[in-house]
């Protein structure tokens, strides 16, 4: 239900150069604009997703 707030975990960045902190966070709806994706991952597609996000 895109209507919701909902709460996942998120990959933070506090400070430039920092590792990332996996913390729980809370997503509001969607605006007008916006869209919510779901993302999900197994072990197979992990690992290219991980290398392309970090040679962002």
């Amino acid at each position: 239900d895109s209507t919701t707030v909902i709460r996942c975990k998120a990959a933070v960045a506090w400070e430039p150069n920092k590792p990332l902190v996996i913390e729980e966070i809370e997503v509001a709806p969607p605006q007008s604009n916006e869209v919510r994706i779901k993302v999900s991952l197994n072990w197979s597609t992990s690992f290219g997703f991980c290398s392309a996000v970090a040679r962002c």
